[in-house]
């Protein structure tokens, strides 16, 4: 037996839907737990609460929970007392709902309906009194381009009435906190062409509600700079109860050679020896401001990330979690671990509670000792779990979770040498099928897939994942590379794509590939490639760059022309490609050939392609529209390129319906069991 013809009892309805999703949880009083996950029979995103070991739905339908703020959206609820607010997917309106304990009250209407020519969505929402919420507001208008959103901090005072700016000015705004008297606010900003992982500013705010209504006094910048010439990325704003903010914090030095039309030092080429970090400042590390004495003081100093890129809102990693100490997420890529800290003598405790490597997201404490967080073990499935003190844990069987037995290919951590003498990382899963495997040829080796993570300023993660073991369990190994880019390596890693982009992280895939042909471990002959939107964009640079090394790819909503993508995408990454590449887009000379829009788009030299392509695309994406896929699926229709090409029309950036993922993975599979079916053949023949 060959490993293509490798089958499994693990389906694709297990892989999309058979397992509970649960995200953003929320410890309440009385034991009780709150999170979002999914109705089943329809794929609305719900609130489900778990009361005495029963989970119910809280959401009636047809309310669908959704922000879409920055596209990208996050958490789409906000607790207000014994009640809550979350965001409706259809009109992006904010609705409040009783959550008491023998009642679930119906949605009501809080904020502006949307009208043909404008459309409101929230984020970090905060209740300040009855029926007036805080938030950082995105302004949709008809009669601008999605790419100019207005985006401020504002006061909801009603459904009938547009929210009141506040705070406006910058193009970006984040991690809005205010404190328990609701007298401070604190918040993250920023201005095009950064990303909120590059520079950022801290700050801070008196709240004040006088005779003229609520305003916003003593706007002040908190300097980070330290006394020396450093730019930071701050995320993770907490204002513990003796009213001091916590944040996360990583650097980089303010070079003064500029990249060409940008006007800041992103070169990675320039992060050798001028790039003068001290190993703490290359990673976010906590840090705390008091307001009495305008005083800031780091209180980690590690190699290990307390923070993560700033694509989504409302994912917390520091939170209260007792009158006296904050409890906090350490991120290495070997896995997470929880630390304690003291808010007043900012000494910090590692709890040792994991029984294996994991993953640890969304943290929320009730500040009384309890916290609940989503635990992802490299070795079994995602649970929810509720912390105590005394380090006590109680994992819930979800009612509706079906668990899915499947072998397990565990994530093995890897390091590689790249060919410019970096470094890169990902995480190898072998193939495995006890079954299928005493059945196959001892002498043969598995073909590999190899998984580029989107972002490009994403990671890939070492925790088990259903998706992976579908593929493992049909015979697949599988190499998810950290490339140049990644997050969770630190700034200096982070950075070094910053002008490379498409030739830094294309080789690093390479290299990586390279590497597991060297030990032995997979097929040369047989290596496939998968990616979504960066990574795709990664997939057709591999494919074009390095003919010879695949065979087949997949491309999900993925980028083949950079110029298509600078003219049609979003507000948030309207200028990140001016980065990525080392040049700020000019519609009058960048689809000349000495642009590097032009040189590092794969559309330009698909003449190079020596394998097979399936690409999928959907019809609602504003991120990388549609446009993009049809200049791909032209040049190889022309080219009379093998392919294929799907596109859902119900789908955005990211396809969510099951049965679109589903049939896409379906078509996926097929597609590269024919191509390397037929790539053995052919071989044979010869």
């Amino acid at each position: 037996m060959d490993y293509l013809d490798w089958q499994s009892n693990l389906r694709l309805q297990d892989v999309f839907g058979g397992a509970a999703e649960f995200s953003f949880p929320s410890v309440l009083s009385e034991g009780k737990t709150l999170y979002l996950g999914k109705d089943k029979s329809d794929n609305r995103a719900v609130l489900k609460l778990i009361c005495d070991e029963t989970t119910v739905s809280v959401t009636p339908a047809p309310y669908n929970l959704q922000t879409r703020v920055n596209e990208y959206g996050g958490k789409p609820y906000w607790l207000c007392g014994s009640s809550l607010v979350f965001a409706n997917q259809a009109d992006q309106c904010l609705y409040r709902q009783e959550i008491l304990p023998t009642n679930l009250g119906q949605p009501t209407r809080v904020s502006l309906k949307p009208t043909n020519s404008a459309k409101f969505m929230y984020t970090d929402v905060h209740e300040f009194s009855a029926a007036s919420y805080l938030a950082i507001i995105e302004l949709e208008s008809a009669s601008v381009s999605h790419a100019e959103n207005a985006m401020f901090i504002g006061m909801i005072n009603g459904s009938e009435t547009e929210p009141l700016k506040l705070i406006q000015g910058a193009d970006f705004y984040s991690n809005f906190c205010v404190n328990e008297a609701g007298n401070k606010a604190a918040w993250v900003q920023w201005n095009h062409p950064n990303m909120p992982w590059d520079d950022t500013e801290l700050w801070v705010a008196d709240i004040v509600d006088g005779k003229d209504g609520l305003r916003f006094k003593n706007q002040s910048q908190v300097d980070l700079s330290n006394t020396r010439d450093l730019k930071a990325s701050v995320c993770q704003l907490l204002f513990s109860n003796n009213d001091r903010l916590f944040f996360s914090a990583d650097y980089r030095v303010e070079l003064d050679t500029k990249i060409q039309g940008v006007g800041e030092a992103h070169n990675a080429q320039n992060f050798d020896s001028t790039y003068e970090l001290s190993p703490a400042e290359n990673f976010w590390n906590v840090h705390v401001y008091d307001f009495s004495t305008g005083a800031v003081n780091r209180v980690t100093n590690e190699q290990r990330e307390y923070g993560y890129p700033h694509w989504v809102y409302g994912d917390h990693r520091i939170i209260q979690f007792n009158d006296s100490q904050l409890l906090t997420i350490a991120s290495e890529p070997s896995g997470d671990s929880l630390v304690l800290i003291d808010q007043e003598t900012l000494k910090c405790r590692q709890l040792d509670i994991q029984r294996s490597e994991c993953t640890i997201q969304h943290l929320h404490g009730d500040g009384h000792n309890r916290c609940g967080f989503e635990l992802l073990p490299f070795d079994e499935h995602s649970s929810l779990v509720t912390l105590c003190l005394s380090a006590t844990v109680e994992m819930f069987a979800l009612a509706e979770q079906a668990m899915v037995n499947v072998e397990t290919s565990v994530a093995k951590p890897v390091s590689f040498e790249t060919t410019d003498g970096a470094q890169a990382h990902g995480f190898f899963y072998t193939p495995v099928n006890s079954d299928q495997q005493a059945r196959t040829n001892s002498d043969s080796l598995p073909p590999l897939l190899v998984m580029v993570h989107g972002g490009p300023t994403a990671r890939a993660y070492g925790h088990f994942d259903l998706q992976k073991q579908f593929w493992t369990s049909r015979g697949f190994a599988i190499l998810d590379v950290n490339h140049r880019g990644s997050s969770g390596y630190g700034r200096l890693f982070r950075d070094s794509l910053y002008g490379h982009w498409g030739e830094r992280d294309t080789s690093d895939i390479v290299d990586g590939v390279n590497y597991l042909i060297d030990q032995g471990e997979i097929d040369p002959n047989r290596v496939c490639i998968r990616g979504k939107s960066a990574g795709g964009y990664a997939v057709l640079r591999a494919l074009t760059e390095y003919p010879h090394t695949f065979k087949v790819g997949a491309c999900y909503y993925g980028i083949g022309n950079l110029v298509t993508l600078a003219e049609s995408t979003h507000k948030f990454e309207k200028h990140y490609t001016d980065r990525l590449i080392d040049e700020v887009y000019d519609a009058s000379v960048s689809n000349n050939e000495t642009s590097k829009f032009y040189q590092r788009s794969p559309i330009n030299k698909m003449n190079h392609l020596n394998s097979a392509m399936i690409v999928f695309q959907g019809s609602l994406d504003r991120v990388v529209t549609p446009a993009v896929a049809n200049e791909i699926i032209s040049v190889l229709v022309s080219a009379g390129i093998d392919h294929e090409y799907v596109e859902y029309s119900n789908e955005g950036h990211g396809f969510k319906l099951p049965k679109n993922n589903i049939d896409a993975w379906n078509k996926e599979l097929a597609f590269y069991q024919r191509v390397l079916n037929e790539a053995s053949s052919s071989s044979v023949l010869e």
